[in-house]
């Protein structure tokens, strides 16, 4: 799938929710290891974590292309 942004080959994987360390993509059809998933080793933040919010993570949907666009990296 290209990029709505810049027109590059996105990469395919994986979302993954910890209520430690939020949501975090991981490339590829592997399911993360316990410590990745605690750590985040490698891999993209997605998600604001706080102890009275819960994990929140800005989003853009599109409803007729059932897409939704998420930022990365965001700081926690």
């Amino acid at each position: 799938m290209l990029c709505p942004y810049c027109n590059q080959e996105m990469l395919d994987g994986n979302l993954s929710c910890d209520p430690r360390s939020g949501l975090i993509f991981s490339p590829g059809d592997k399911p993360l290891k316990f410590f990745d998933r605690i750590g985040g080793s490698g891999n993209l933040t997605a998600a604001e974590v706080n102890v009275w919010k819960g994990i929140r993570v800005k989003a853009n949907f599109c409803r007729p292309c059932q897409k939704i666009i998420i930022d990365t990296d965001v700081v926690k």
